[in-house]
């Protein structure tokens, strides 16, 4: 069974670190991002071919994901889901 990754939040410099991890694993897929900077969006979808919103509410929303990659918004998504965690 393959883990359909979200993230939520790119400006903090780790992230470009778990990415390529997180990427690498087999059972892992760097489905969606979501960042207000469009730049960021870029590069991630340029490097992980994954969809980008601006928008956390609208990927998850959007997107059927199995766990959720996180800086910002972890008690608010741990109350509506159980797909925070921890690369």
């Amino acid at each position: 069974m393959t883990c359909r990754l979200g993230v939520l939040g790119l400006t903090h410099d780790h992230i470009w670190d778990n990415l390529p991890f997180a990427r690498d694993q087999a059972n892992v897929t760097v489905v969606a991002v979501a960042d207000p900077h469009a730049s960021l969006c870029q590069r991630a979808a340029s490097e992980y071919g994954c969809v980008t919103y601006s928008d956390y509410e609208e990927m998850l929303s959007a997107e059927k994901l199995d766990a959720v990659r996180s800086e910002e918004h972890t008690s608010e998504l741990q109350s509506r889901r159980n797909l925070v965690c921890r690369l």
